[in-house]
């Protein structure tokens, strides 16, 4: 019996899943205090509407907005999902064009990043919903960030990371 707890620890460190769920996560900066935190990006609520908990980076000042998560040991990450917030955003803009352009880099240890993807979407309404991308090319690391190079507003309502562990 030990040995086939041994193997199925094995084999579930290996196989893909999301490794972001409740990790701890950090974001330039916070709308407010007790809402919109850092943390409801891998609360495991996948929903993307003004009821579902979601993350949001402060308005004023808020030169390249970043989101990052934290991961329990390195992972080859390979693919990712984001839950777009797509409705109730003031000024009349599109929630989902708020995340036009965004970049998901992987950090190492010594906290260099390589980039995994590269959004080019400038519709107005944005990547989508619920964006699902693979990554260029596998990338080694323990952190995971999510950036934009511009002063917009970063939300995220549900991040799913996945990666693979090598023994």
């Amino acid at each position: 019996m030990a040995a086939f707890i041994a193997w199925i620890l094995i084999i579930s460190s290996i196989l893909p899943g999301n490794v972001a769920l409740h990790r701890p996560t950090a974001q330039s900066s916070n709308y407010s205090n007790t809402l919109y935190l850092s943390t409801a990006a891998v609360d495991g609520v996948t929903g993307h509407t003004l009821e579902t908990p979601c993350t949001r980076t402060a308005e004023d000042g808020n030169s390249d907005p970043f989101w990052t998560v934290t991961l329990d040991q390195p992972y080859w990450i390979y693919r990712f999902t984001i839950y777009n917030r797509h409705e109730n955003c003031e000024k009349q803009e599109a929630c989902g064009a708020r995340l036009n352009g965004f970049t998901v880099s992987v950090g190492d240890s010594s906290g260099a990043y390589t980039t995994c993807y590269q959004d080019s979407t400038t519709s107005t309404d944005g990547p989508g919903d619920v964006i699902k991308e693979t990554c260029s090319s596998p990338v080694l690391g323990n952190t995971v960030k999510i950036s934009l190079s511009s002063d917009k507003i970063l939300t995220l309502c549900e991040v799913l990371i996945y990666g693979k562990y090598l023994l």
